[in-house]
């Protein structure tokens, strides 16, 4: 799913759009800073955050399962702490069942496959042995 946000240039530090739903001729992960002309891509720069907690994070592939413990607490979904990509409970093409998670920084942090192979090793990630 192809969420439209904002992040700043690398080069000059501009406001730039990432491309949303409506631009499907843009590449999926691709800004282009209309200041400078710089093109880049956006994960790397939107979630800065994500970096420090997630630098040499170790994570397991599993199934999402949206918490139970609390019935009064309803939580339907995460998101890849990279793209924003969605992940629940529900067969639908734009939504993924699979990922990538990780403990870090006291919760859960989850990464679909595309950034998990994308960004594996300049973050220093591990993946945990299946049991």
């Amino acid at each position: 799913m192809r969420n439209k946000g904002w992040v700043h240039c690398p080069d000059c530090d501009a406001w730039v759009a990432t491309p949303g739903e409506d631009q499907i001729a843009t590449p999926l992960f691709v800004a282009t800073c209309h200041h400078c002309g710089s093109e880049f891509d956006w994960r790397s720069f939107k979630w800065d955050w994500s970096r420090r907690f997630l630098v040499g994070a170790c994570f397991r592939w599993e199934e999402y399962v949206a918490p139970r413990e609390d019935p009064t607490y309803i939580w339907s979904h995460e998101h890849c702490a990279m793209c924003r990509q969605t992940f629940m409970e529900l067969d639908h093409p734009s939504i993924q069942r699979f990922g990538y998670v990780a403990n870090a920084n006291g919760q859960e942090w989850w990464v679909c496959r595309t950034c998990f192979d994308d960004f594996q090793e300049e973050f220093n990630w591990r993946v945990e042995p299946p049991d």
